[in-house]
């Protein structure tokens, strides 16, 4: 890194890779301002306080603030709203554009700060007119797919100091510091889920959603009841474990209909298709809508980018096909393109086609 003597905001989640990266930038001249943000009415003080000693280790300024009720609003109240349409939604990706960049946008302008920075494992660069984001390093811990919703705006103020580090690598030069969050586990919960019961969550604060939505039928792709679930927003895509039937060969749920409160089953090759449409698409570079595009997707975190075609439909949404079939595309989730190691853009999974 060059020096720089400009300010940037850093999100400090009390994790070593935030440190890390405040560190990083400390060195290579930012004036660093650290960030911790509370999101939960009743939320544990240990992550601003790894944070707190992490900034009194590097002497930078570090403050934490408020913001349960934006969550809520934001972030809660979406996650809810997804499950009870019968979708799956991914609340960490839209915490990043709709939540986290806005709060350190926000916070930039207030300290007079050039730029924010967090500790995700990706690379960013300007290219063609465009800021783009490409693989880290570390591709065991990319995070591109989290971050396909940010903006040209947030990208142009954005630093990812992780780029050129390995996990591996962050958690020895964390050791060498004595950061005490060096070996810290690194989290995949959902941060409001209690032990990541998505389901149990939701009957506690939804008032009356289990009363109204249990019962419902569970059926087979011929439309024959073969029993009935507690309720259409406590299943998801793929699930085959805990849906209270008995058939010949195992079930998994391949179908959530919301409106029929039904939920239907199949066996585990019903959770092949290859194609699906995709809604509210965000690109990083400008996509001719009058071509097809070949390129590769994927429609989770972890899964691997696959080739496929998209096809622009006139009212805005794609059309995207697959080379070879994709297992369990699950309506809600992310599907987000890339070219070789570039990120093009990304979209919602809407509805399966075939």
């Amino acid at each position: 890194m060059t020096t720089h003597k400009e300010k940037v905001v850093v999100g400090m989640s009390g994790g070593v890779d935030s440190s890390i990266s405040a560190y990083l930038l400390q060195k290579s001249g930012y004036d660093v301002y650290g960030l911790t943000f509370s999101v939960l009415k009743k939320q544990s003080s240990d992550s601003f306080e790894q944070a707190r000693a992490v900034a009194n280790i590097l002497g930078i300024s570090h403050e934490r603030t408020d913001l349960h009720e934006r969550f809520s609003e934001k972030i809660i109240d979406y996650f809810k709203t997804e499950y009870l349409n019968g979708r799956t939604p991914n609340p960490c990706m839209v915490c990043n554009a709709k939540f986290k960049w806005a709060t350190l946008l926000s916070h930039a302008e207030t300290v007079g700060a050039k730029y924010v920075a967090t500790g995700h494992y990706a690379t960013r660069a300007f290219k063609d007119g465009f800021y783009k984001i490409s693989f880290g390093k570390d591709r065991s811990k990319d995070q591109s797919y989290m971050l396909w919703m940010l903006s040209q705006e947030a990208l142009s103020k954005t630093l990812f100091p992780l780029s050129d580090y390995t996990k591996t690598e962050v958690r020895a030069l964390a050791r060498s510091l004595g950061f005490k969050n060096a070996d810290r586990t690194d989290s995949f919960e959902i941060c409001f889920i209690p032990d990541d019961d998505y389901a149990g969550y939701l009957k506690l604060n939804v008032p009356e959603l289990e009363e109204s939505v249990k019962n419902g039928e569970i059926i087979n792709r011929n439309g024959e009841v073969l029993g009935y679930h507690k309720g259409y927003p406590f299943y998801t895509v793929g699930q085959r474990r805990g849906l209270g039937i008995s058939t010949p060969q195992p079930s998994y749920v391949t179908e959530i209909d919301a409106q029929k409160n039904q939920i239907i089953v199949g066996a585990k090759d019903d959770l092949l298709h290859r194609k699906l449409t995709a809604l509210h698409p965000n690109w990083f570079f400008n996509p001719d809508h009058s071509q097809p595009l070949p390129c590769d997707a994927k429609i989770r975190y972890k899964d691997t980018p696959e080739p496929c075609v998209v096809t622009f439909l006139s009212d805005g949404s794609l059309e995207i096909e697959f080379e070879t079939p994709k297992r369990a595309i699950t309506p809600g989730q992310a599907i987000v393109f890339y070219k070789n190691n570039e990120m093009l853009g990304g979209a919602f999974i809407d509805n399966i086609l075939m």
